[in-house]
């Protein structure tokens, strides 16, 4: 008897302070990949036409975004586009290789939104879709910066 309740409480410690998942930590966007692929992404679907690549790249090279994969399966993403700074909330969840963000709040209101995609070691491919439209967000692990001695 005192093993069949011991289990589900060894279970609900494990799923509260179990092994933190492989994908928990910050990522920052890998802006010459987000340039490209996102110029490629905008012209393909038409957002864009060709002959304003150079626009297009610039405002693009103007984009920032730190992410923080937390361990409580929780995320916070600041991201700065056009001058402006945003903050963006929810939650996460990982699947093998699969990332899911599900966006609860932006700049501290209530709005839905969701992203997806694969993690390949220290890369987080994330892609957004919006009205016909593919955008990917290539994300890089953040390291922790040595100390001075």
């Amino acid at each position: 008897m005192i093993l069949i309740l011991a289990l589900p409480f060894a279970l609900l410690l494990q799923g509260c302070g179990g092994k933190p998942s492989a994908a928990e930590g910050t990522y920052e966007l890998d802006k010459a990949a987000f340039v490209e692929q996102g110029l490629k992404s905008l012209i393909d679907s038409g957002r864009i036409p060709a002959a304003a690549r150079e626009i297009g790249r610039r405002q693009l090279e103007r984009v920032s975004s730190i992410l923080e994969l937390k361990g409580d399966g929780t995320f916070v993403n600041f991201m700065e586009m056009s001058g402006r700074k945003h903050e963006f909330t929810g939650e996460w969840t990982q699947k093998g290789n699969r990332i899911e963000l599900r966006q609860t709040h932006s700049d501290g209101k209530e709005k839905e939104d969701a992203m997806s995609g694969t993690l390949d070691g220290d890369h987080l491919f994330l892609t957004h879709e919006e009205e016909g439209l593919s955008f990917p967000y290539p994300m890089r692990r953040r390291r922790a910066h040595a100390s001075p001695k």
